[in-house]
């Protein structure tokens, strides 16, 4: 019969933030979703096992939650739709008059349904784009504008817009 031998160390129970450390250390979780719990669990003191409460979020192995750090980025000739952690998800090129705002908005309404709590994007603009240009990007980043019979609609979509210069 084996015999359990007792080390001289004392013994230590898992910490809920220790051990969602080590699963985004391993790519196992997100960033944002493991501060998120840690937040949510810190002044509670109730029975459940670490790892109890990390298996009541039903993360899928290796993935971690949907977040977008949204980019517009503006050059003369298209409009980049990009996730800065994913990369670029849509290309709208420009027209004879300039960019595609409309295309632009209509693709932006499908982003805003996939994240409607997003409110931020960041706008990167080439060194050649004139100000009444970034404007019009601006607008329908922020909002989209389409009429409805007689009447005009507006809907929100990215209103705290970042401006900044586009990667060359």
């Amino acid at each position: 019969m084996q015999q359990v031998v007792k080390s001289g160390t004392p013994e230590q129970r898992l910490a809920l933030a220790e051990v969602l450390e080590w699963m985004v250390a391993d790519g196992l979780a997100g960033a944002d979703a493991a501060e998120q719990l840690k937040k949510e669990r810190r002044y509670y003191r109730g029975g459940l096992h670490p790892l109890a409460i990390i298996a009541e979020q039903k993360w899928k192995k290796g993935s971690t939650p949907l977040t977008l750090e949204l980019e517009v980025i503006l050059r003369r000739g298209s409009l980049q739709v990009a996730d800065r952690n994913s990369g670029v998800l849509q290309t709208i090129p420009a027209t004879t008059s300039g960019p595609d705002v409309a295309r632009l908005s209509q693709y932006l309404e499908q982003v805003k349904g996939r994240f409607p709590d997003k409110m931020h994007a960041t706008l990167l603009v080439a060194n050649d784009v004139d100000y009444d240009t970034i404007v019009q990007v601006m607008d329908a980043v922020s909002v989209q504008q389409r009429m409805d019979g007689r009447r005009l609609v507006r809907t929100e979509l990215f209103p705290q817009i970042a401006l900044g210069d586009a990667p060359t």
